[in-house]
């Protein structure tokens, strides 16, 4: 058989036939994009006047020939990147025994853009992971300067355990990421889930420029120690996974959809839960409010499940009802990355309805028929627990979603999170928790 020397980029319907494969995840800036450029070095030998870089950092801002995949990415030249999309890489090499490698490189968890981002990043995690067939491992990428269980790394272990279904609990090397002297990690009982193995990387060879290393010659020989160093720990490391079973990724099919339904269910929540609080408020005041409401039409349009957003009226392509396919990366409300220009939702999230939302105004008799409150009751008492009666049946919804979910992965909790927020806002509590309280629930209601 010929043995072939590669590292490249590919697309999403270019991902093909493997012999390993890995998903790479953690924190943001934690050193995933890093650990996939190092692996792309270790194929050609590079050294670290010659880097080559397969996934951009502020350091180096340009990707090498190869390794352009079309996809946006947003730098941040504060020492740190984040990648915003999923990105797959091949590579093979003799320290590979010849064998082709996939690398998935997916966005981080606890992102600058808060919570909002998060939540996409969770998603976009299992979307891209539902598109291999199954992983050998999963990385676990980790700072070793989160050496401490702060509430900033706590919410990223929970984060990051919401996208590791069961299955794949025996498969999770913990890599942990440093530039300088190593400190002791994070116990691995906090982690939630079990650590199969722990490997340390040091990636200060990419904290300097190609002009460091060219006019600093003791700089350079002092890296390319630890170039060579890091690139024979990633030897053992590929050497372990060699030996580990892959597992079919069919988990993370089923977790991207039951995820999916809770996002839709959360949706609709908000949507009714700011028409009742608009009725709420203005009943007594008001002879007709505003409401969002749902219209038929004569022709189908293009929705986003999870927004409930409206992205293309009247859409030309054959109607197609079922969520979770790529049916409509041809859909005129995407863009070149096959993301919707309204929403920012992938195809799989979308989906056609003989409907719309319309912003209308109501009298609050006919707002009361809406939602099946008699018009006759002037006790606001029994308005009130009506109303609370509705909410709490689209959040008794949510948790039978979540059973669900939870047998897929058993540290699921967005909607335990969410009736909290709800549950706890309606007592008696002091004004610093209720704002805390209120922010976490408008995350949700602001995806």
């Amino acid at each position: 058989m010929f043995n072939s020397t590669f590292a490249r980029v590919v697309s999403e319907d270019e991902i093909g036939h493997f012999d390993y494969s890995i998903l790479i995840i953690g924190s943001s800036g934690a050193g995933k994009s890093t650990l996939i450029n190092t692996a792309v070095n270790l194929t050609f030998e590079s050294d670290v006047k010659n880097l080559k870089v397969a996934s951009k950092s502020s350091k180096y801002p340009n990707l090498s020939p190869g390794f352009d995949d079309g996809k946006a990415e947003m730098i941040y030249h504060q020492s740190q990147s984040f990648t915003m999309c999923s990105h797959f890489y091949k590579i093979s090499c003799s320290e590979t025994n010849y064998k082709t490698i996939l690398l998935v490189d997916t966005p981080g968890i606890s992102s600058t853009g808060g919570i909002q981002d998060d939540n996409g990043n969770t998603l976009e995690i299992m979307r891209a992971a539902r598109l291999v067939s199954g992983f050998n491992a999963i990385f676990l990428v980790q700072r070793i300067s989160d050496n401490k269980l702060t509430p900033h790394v706590k919410y990223s272990l929970y984060r990051i355990s919401e996208v590791i279904p069961s299955l794949f609990e025996k498969s999770i090397i913990l890599f942990v990421s440093y530039s300088t002297d190593k400190t002791p990690p994070i116990d691995e009982a906090e982690y939630g889930f079990p650590i199969k193995k722990t490997f340390y990387f040091n990636n200060s060879f990419f904290n300097f420029t190609q002009a460091d290393y060219m006019t600093n010659k003791k700089l350079e020989k002092k890296q390319n120690k630890k170039l060579i160093k890091s690139k024979k720990r990633f030897c053992k490391l590929l050497s372990y996974v060699f030996k580990m079973n892959s597992e079919a990724s069919t988990q993370y099919s089923e977790l991207f959809i039951h995820h999916n339904s809770i996002m839709e269910k959360i949706s609709e929540y908000n949507a009714h839960l700011e028409n009742l609080q608009n009725l709420n408020q203005y009943r007594k005041y008001k002879k007709e409010i505003k409401i969002t409401q749902w219209i038929n039409t004569d022709y189908h349009s293009t929705i986003c499940s999870k927004h409930n957003t409206l992205c293309h009226e009247s859409c030309s392509l054959n109607f197609n009802n079922l969520t979770g396919t790529q049916f409509f990366n041809n859909c005129a409300c995407m863009n070149m990355e096959k993301k919707c220009k309204t929403c920012g939702c992938f195809s799989e999230q979308h989906a056609h309805r003989r409907q719309k939302p319309v912003l209308r105004s109501l009298t609050i008799t006919e707002i009361l028929k809406y939602y099946s409150i008699p018009s006759y009751l002037k006790d606001d008492t029994i308005i009130d627990a009506i109303i609370k009666e509705k909410e709490n049946e689209i959040i008794e919804n949510l948790r039978r979603q979540e059973i669900i979910i939870k047998n897929v992965n058993p540290r699921y909790e967005i909607s335990t999170l969410l009736s909290t927020c709800v549950n706890v806002l309606s007592l008696p509590i002091n004004l610093e928790e209720k704002k805390r309280y209120e922010s976490l629930l408008k995350s949700y209601r602001d995806k």
